[in-house]
């Protein structure tokens, strides 16, 4: 099988077929990318691929690297007109030194979670954590992110949401050394969401050894129910407001490189990428 050769000096590689019969594994096993800083893969008509293998993609891609995963990102495709159950997944290495991004994947929670069991850091869509899923152990995460749905899909996809998980004798992330939850919503789309929402999540599907400091970004608390407000800061340490970072859509991942290239100027067509 050929190889293709690369610069030493390649910041970033985009592959992207346009073609449901071809496989991106085999073209991605013919380019050295393990060493490149930013490795991009999208399939442009996603609806042939399969979950085996977006995950065989994924591992392929990971483990090229040689570096362990240390922040995950699964980003919802799921529009109006459906695909609910694509994502984009990005992925950093420790210190942010790699970052590889499969965009339009099957690839799912519990595929992440078997895959990577030492994440530090994941931020996932409201709609990411399905119910009757069974649990997910993350004994390294410091840092777990939720992005809520876009205005556009709540009436769609709202019955998915993490808020409205039903209750279980367990929790469902088990996350014991957990210091930080975020609640993200679309950048400048300001979301006014109530206080009891994020204490039913924190208290009967999130389990740490201690309370969390909780982060929120463009979202707005209802504060006129004090009961519940008085609540939810009984179950945190600290309450927070940060802003949209660069990171997936601009508003995953509290972790993310800046420094790398951006992936919206790998994917845009002036800029010079590998099409497959």
């Amino acid at each position: 099988m050929p190889t293709v050769t690369l610069s030493a000096d390649l910041k970033a590689l985009a592959v992207i077929s346009n073609d449901n019969g071809l496989d991106l594994r085999d073209v991605l096993r013919c380019i050295p990318h393990g060493q490149v800083p930013v490795v991009c893969t999208c399939t442009r008509s996603p609806t042939s691929s399969t979950g085996a293998a977006s995950v065989d993609l994924i591992l392929d891609v990971s483990t090229a690297l040689n570096r362990p995963i240390d922040s995950l990102s699964l980003v919802s495709f799921g529009t109006l007109n459906g695909d609910h159950d694509l994502f984009d997944v990005w992925m950093e290495t420790l210190h942010g030194t790699h970052r590889r991004i499969i965009m339009h994947s099957k690839f799912s929670l519990r595929d992440a979670v078997t895959a990577y069991h030492g994440l530090n850091v994941l931020a996932i869509s409201e709609v990411a954590l399905p119910e009757g899923s069974g649990e997910y152990e993350l004994p390294y995460l410091t840092h777990l992110s939720v992005a809520l749905l876009e205005s556009g899909t709540q009436t769609s996809r709202g019955d998915s949401s993490v808020f409205l998980l039903e209750r279980r004798p367990n929790p469902v992330l088990l996350c014991p050394i957990l210091e930080i939850v975020g609640f993200v919503a679309y950048p400048w789309h300001p979301t006014i969401i109530a206080p009891e929402m994020i204490s039913t999540f924190l208290k009967w599907h999130v389990k740490c050894s201690r309370p969390p400091v909780l982060r929120l970004s463009e979202i707005e608390l209802v504060q006129n129910n004090v009961p519940e407000v008085a609540a939810l800061l009984g179950l945190i340490s600290d309450i927070q407001e940060s802003r949209p970072t660069d990171s997936p859509s601009g508003r995953h991942g509290p972790m993310w490189n800046n420094r790398l290239p951006n992936v919206n100027d790998i994917l845009g067509w002036e800029t010079e990428m590998t099409k497959a």
